[in-house]
């Protein structure tokens, strides 16, 4: 009976740990990205199309849920070399916190679910999230462990959440918002490489095996550029009769400094603190970022 006391104490305590392991799991932090999916709608003034916009909220949803089943899967494939990795080991696969039959039933909850809510925002929504699936399935076993592919592969999958919610709800996604987010999340993908490449204090391949392939000074130049063009067609698109005629106004240029702001914030948290591996994560944790993201989506309503 002694016995039992400590085992009743300690029970709330450890499903509560649990349930923190399960969240873990999920990475709902990494659903931030997903607001991609919301640049259709802000960029060609839908928002106030109720039908429409419940139809991206339902894409958003839908891709949240099947991004956090894919994050299973690649924690899965990846938590051995996890173990090798100062804050990767901390995953609940790598570090045993959740079981694998548990993530299992978890993924194919996510990614049924994710696939229903998607199909109800539209047919072609369901189509793009199969097609992030198969992509993430991809990279995950094959692709990521090759130079260059493996970035533009990241980029391509911001790209999807992009086309989800422009194309598959009807909205036409313009030349200019393609570019400036093709760009923008080349960036962001080459950063996220830049920052692995030099946060680690073991040798990076033995976690990542493609980054032997990478050199810092190489993932600099190459961010330099794709932060340029990112800035450049940003400006640009502001610029465009296209945009002045939709938003009866010209003053978006203004926004651009915030733009800029962003992007060198970013190059900075992945040159000399060690961070900026995870671009999500930045976004909450990094007070000027946050700051700046808050006053460009303020300057924008305020203009358009």
């Amino acid at each position: 009976m002694s016995s039992a006391v400590p085992l009743l104490k300690s029970e709330p305590v450890y499903l509560r740990n649990r349930l923190f392991a399960l969240i873990h799991l999920l990475r709902l932090e990494q659903w931030s990205k997903n607001a991609f999916v919301l640049a259709g709608l802000v960029f060609r003034r839908a928002w106030t199309d109720t039908h429409l916009s419940l139809h991206v909220g339902a894409a958003v949803l839908g891709f949240s849920l099947v991004a956090s089943g894919t994050y299973i899967i690649n924690d899965f494939v990846d938590r051995d070399l996890d173990r090798k990795h100062e804050k990767k080991s901390k995953r609940p696969l790598a570090a045993g916190t959740v079981s694998l039959p548990e993530a299992l039933i978890c993924c194919l909850l996510l990614l049924s679910t994710g696939e229903a809510v998607g199909f109800a925002a539209s047919p072609a929504v369901a189509g793009i999230l199969g097609i992030y699936v198969i992509l993430t399935l991809a990279y995950s076993l094959w692709l990521k462990r090759l130079v260059l592919v493996d970035v533009f592969v990241l980029a391509g999958l911001y790209m999807l959440r992009l086309f989800a919610g422009t194309s598959g709800v009807g909205i036409s996604p313009s030349g200019w918002l393609i570019t400036c987010g093709g760009t923008f999340s080349l960036f962001l993908a080459l950063g996220k490489r830049r920052a692995e490449l030099r946060a680690s204090m073991k040798p990076a391949a033995e976690f990542r095996p493609v980054l032997g392939s990478y050199t810092v000074s190489f993932l600099d130049r190459a961010m330099s550029i794709a932060a340029a063009c990112a800035i450049i067609m940003y400006s640009l698109y502001t610029m465009s009769p296209e945009t002045v005629h939709l938003h009866a106004t010209g003053r978006l240029i203004y926004t651009t400094p915030f733009v800029m702001f962003g992007v060198f914030r970013y190059m900075l948290l992945s040159e000399h603190l060690g961070t900026g591996s995870d671009p999500a994560r930045e976004l909450f944790v990094d007070w000027p970022l946050m700051a700046c993201a808050g006053a460009w989506l303020a300057a924008v309503m305020l203009f358009v």
